[in-house]
C-alpha cells in the first residue's frame, strides 16, 4: 500500500506542475459556469439541475484530456517499462495512476461548489438533490476515467487516445438519449438503454440513489481497470 501512495503522490505532484491540470479545471468550471448562469437570470429560477445536466456533455473532453497523457506519455518516454520492472506491481500501479487522476476530478468537483452556494442563497435550492448529484458526477467521472486510462495504455500516441476515449464515451452517452431510443426496438433498446452512461447519471441526478445505478458503475470501472491491468500484463509477451 506504501509504495501505491507513494505513486498516487508522485502522479498528483506532476499534474499539480503541469499547467494541463489549471487549464482543465478552468475550462470545466467556466464552461459549465457559462452555460448555467446564460439561462440562469432570465428563467428566474433557483433550479440546479440544468447546472449539473451540463456536467457529463463537458466531461467528454475534460476526462479524455486528463486520461490521455497517463499511460501513453509513460510509453512515450519509455519509463513505462521501469516503471513496472521496480517492486510495483501492475495492479498497483493501475490503482495509482486512477486514484491520482479521480483526485484531480474532485479538485475540478471542489471548484463548482461556490455555484450550488451561491443559488442556495439567492433562493431555496435543494441540498439532498444536490447531493445526489454530486455522487452521480463523482461516479459517472470514474467510469470514464477507467476507460480513458485503459484506452491510454494501448497506444504511444497522446491525441489517438483523447480522440478514441472522446468517441466511447460519447457513444456511451448518445446511446441513452431519448431521440436515439426512440429510433431502436425491443432488445436492442433496452440494452441500448442499461448500457449507457447518460441513463444510469439521469437516475441518479433526480434524487434518488439506485443500488443498481452504483451497481452499474462500480461494474465498469472494475472492468476497465482490470482490462488496462491485463493490457500491462500482456506486453511480456510482445
Amino acid at each position: 500500500m506504501s509504495r501505491v501512495i507513494a505513486l498516487i503522490k508522485k502522479e498528483i505532484l506532476l499534474m499539480l506542475n503541469s499547467p494541463i491540470a489549471y487549464i482543465v479545471a478552468f475550462v470545466f468550471v467556466m464552461v459549465n459556469n457559462w452555460l448555467y448562469f446564460e439561462r440562469f437570470f432570465v428563467d428566474a429560477q433557483a433550479n440546479l439541475r440544468s447546472y449539473f445536466s451540463f456536467f457529463p456533455w463537458v466531461f467528454l473532453f475534460v476526462i479524455p484530456a486528463i486520461t490521455m497523457r497517463l499511460w501513453a506519455e509513460e510509453k512515450k518516454n519509455g519509463t513505462i517499462e521501469f516503471l513496472l520492472t521496480t517492486a510495483l506491481k501492475d495492479w498497483e500501479a493501475v490503482i495509482a495512476k486512477f486514484a491520482s487522476a479521480l483526485c484531480l476530478v474532485l479538485f475540478i468537483l471542489v471548484c463548482t461548489i461556490p455555484v450550488p452556494l451561491t443559488v442556495a442563497v439567492l433562493g431555496n435550492a435543494d441540498t439532498g438533490a444536490i447531493i445526489a448529484n454530486y455522487i452521480a458526477i463523482f461516479l459517472l467521472a470514474g467510469a470514464m476515467l477507467a476507460i480513458g486510462q485503459w484506452i491510454s495504455s494501448l497506444t504511444k500516441n497522446q491525441i489517438i487516445a483523447f480522440l478514441i476515449s472522446l468517441l466511447i464515451l460519447f457513444a456511451l452517452m448518445m446511446m441513452g438519449q431519448p431521440y436515439v431510443l426512440s429510433s431502436t426496438k425491443g432488445l436492442v433498446a433496452d440494452i441500448f438503454r442499461t448500457a449507457s452512461t447518460a441513463t444510469h447519471f439521469e437516475s441518479m441526478a433526480r434524487g434518488v440513489i439506485d443500488v443498481r445505478d452504483g451497481v452499474y458503475f462500480g461494474s465498469l470501472i472494475t472492468l476497465f481497470l482490470f482490462l488496462n491491468i491485463y493490457t500491462l500484463q500482456n506486453r511480456h509477451w510482445k
